[in-house]
Formats: structure tokens, sequence, C-alpha cells
């Protein structure tokens, strides 16, 4: 992950988050209402979108009433941003009850959105529900990176009427960019849509392979030549790291958790590892005695032996979650990471 975010100084948002990492408290949850969507892109790691979805991956979703059980027990526990993600969240049917369950609570929902779907009917909703802060995806700078990502013929138009309408309503908006090889040569008229906008904004460039155990998805992640050209582009410092600390942990299980819509729970939710069944067991009791969570919080430097002793490591940003998806060891290698770090290092002279 690359960012960069023009927002007010968060220092106090820092220190929180710092303290929530070190006595493990659940500060950032993200719930995942549904697997559907409106869109079909080509990197979703939830499963293949050019097949129907597959029966090992359905399970049960919770019902409504469970769903509010569990977002009481997060709150209970700490968590105060409480994020609703999919598939596509604004297909969930009961997504304004689970937002106003969280103001109840006197804690922050977000909702996680391609955008597409933020009619003045929905915008008026979720606004009347207590939502002031939506995390929309955006996958191109044009109608037709649109089509070729998402198979939504008028994705980028529909898109930007509805940030615009979201604008209105006064929400706080903030753009997740999927760069991908088709259109991360487009970074300078995506940063410009941002800031025409008035958006803060990230770059996300990891594009892993999916949790149905496909990898296809993997083909859209941009090349090491794109990346060379990146780090040496107008824009170069957004796609360096430096890692010197040699920092190999992420927030997982420890101020970060996700919840699955069948109420499994994760270190976070991009790193679905099962740690535990809501159905069976209280939020409480799985985040305290999780054998899983248990093992994360324990580690040190030296288990990631892999990174350790990697020539690249200063110039690698791996995510303990993509590791665990791409290469099934949570603190092992991410060859995906280790591929960007290797074009960052052959660069490192520049930086």
């Amino acid at each position: 992950m690359v960012r960069k975010l023009i927002k007010k100084d968060s220092s106090i948002l820092d220190q929180t988050t710092q303290v929530a990492f070190d006595k493990c408290i659940p500060l950032f949850a993200t719930i995942e209402t549904t697997l559907g969507c409106n869109y079909s892109c080509v990197h979703c790691y939830n499963f293949d979108r050019s097949s129907s979805m597959p029966e090992n991956i359905k399970g049960r979703p919770l019902k409504k009433e469970e769903f509010i059980r569990v977002i009481d027990e997060l709150c209970d526990a700490g968590a105060f941003y409480i994020s609703f993600t999919g598939g596509e969240a604004l297909l969930y049917p009961h997504i304004y009850s689970l937002i106003e369950r969280v103001i109840h609570n006197k804690s922050m929902p977000r909702v996680k959105t391609n955008g597409h779907l933020l009619t003045e009917e929905v915008c008026n909703k979720l606004y009347k529900a207590g939502c002031r802060a939506l995390d929309i995806s955006i996958y191109g700078a044009d109608e037709k990176s649109y089509k070729n990502f998402t198979g939504m013929a008028d994705g980028y138009n529909k898109v930007l009427e509805g940030v615009k309408r979201a604008l209105s309503f006064d929400m706080e908006i903030n753009f997740n960019i999927i760069l991908h090889k088709d259109n991360c040569m487009d970074i300078g008229k995506l940063i410009k849509l941002a800031e025409t906008l008035g958006v803060p904004y990230q770059f996300s460039d990891e594009v892993t392979a999916r949790y149905d155990g496909t990898e296809s998805s993997q083909d859209f992640g941009i090349t090491p030549d794109q990346y060379n050209e990146l780090l040496k582009g107008p824009h170069k410092d957004l796609f360096w790291h430096d890692n010197s600390e040699e920092s190999f942990q992420c927030s997982c299980a420890r101020n970060v958790v996700g919840i699955g819509l069948d109420g499994v729970v994760y270190p976070c939710i991009g790193a679905p590892i099962p740690s535990g069944d809501l159905k069976e067991h209280s939020f409480k009791d799985i985040w305290n005695d999780s054998q899983e969570f248990k093992k994360i919080r324990e580690l040190k430097k030296e288990d990631f032996s892999d990174c350790v002793v990697c020539e690249f490591k200063h110039q690698c940003n791996r995510s303990s979650g993509s590791a665990f998806v791409n290469a099934e060891n949570y603190t092992g290698c991410d060859p995906m990471a280790l591929r960007v770090a290797q074009v960052r290092h052959k660069n490192k002279d520049s930086f």
C-alpha cells in the first residue's frame, strides 16, 4: 500500500492508534455484510467474479439481529471506527439499521463502496441513519478503464455523479484508488480528479490471490517495468517505501479486526485466518482467548525469518495478510511484495 492523504493533522488519532495497538484494543473493525456486488472486478479478492459464487465460500450469513449483537459486542470491546464492506456494502438491505446501531453505541460508522449506487435516495438514507463517511474505491480515470476492470460500461460517470451527490450531503469522502497495470500510468489524472473534488485519497497497489484459491487476479498487478517507470516519474515519492526500521508486523489482531458475513472472526478482513465463530462465542471471548490471535500477538521480529535475512527488506512494505493469501504463510515472504521491493532497491539511489 502506498499512501498520500490530504487531510488535517492526525496526531491525536495516531497516538490513539498506537495505544490501541499496544493494549490490543480493536479500535478499527471491518464487517463484511455481503459478497454480492454490482461490479465484476477482475482483481476481486473474494472470488472469481467471471463465474458464479462458489458454494464453499457462501457460508450462512448472519441475520440482521445477529449483526446488531456483534456491533454491540465490538463497541463494548473498544471498537470506535466500524467499516461496512462487501462485495458492495450498499446492496445489503439492512445496512442503514447497522449504521444506526453503530451510532447508538456512540462509535463512528464508515461504508466502503464502489460509489455506483449513491443515488439521491441512498445518500439521504445514509445521512439519516448517521453515516458521515464513505470510502469509495476508484478503478480508473475514464470509462474505458472502468469497463475493462469492473465490467460496468457506465461506471466512471456514475461514480462521479455519486461522489458529488454524497459531497452535497456534507459527507466525508475518501478515495481508495486501486492501481493496476491498466491504470497506473494515469496516476496524474487520478490525483487531479481527487484534488479537483477536494477529496482525500490513498493508493492501493496490492492485487492478491483470491480467497477461493484462484490466482488470475494477479495478472492485473502493476508490472516490474511499470513500477520502474513510476519510480522515475513525477509522482515517484508515492511509490517509494522506507522500511529501514525493519518492521514486518501489521496491526492484525491488535487494533484491527475483521468479521466475515457468516460471523467468522479474522485478524483483519485482509487476513482470512479463521480465529473464532460469533455464532458460538462472544466477540470478547474470541478477542481475548483465540489461539490464532495469541500467536499473532506473540510474534517477534525473528519469527519473520525470511524477511530478517532478505537483502530487499528496507524497501519492502509486505502485508502479513497478503503473505497469507499469496503464499499461505502469515510470517513468510509475499512474492508480490518482494517483486516490488526488488524494483525499489534498484532505484534506491534516487531517494
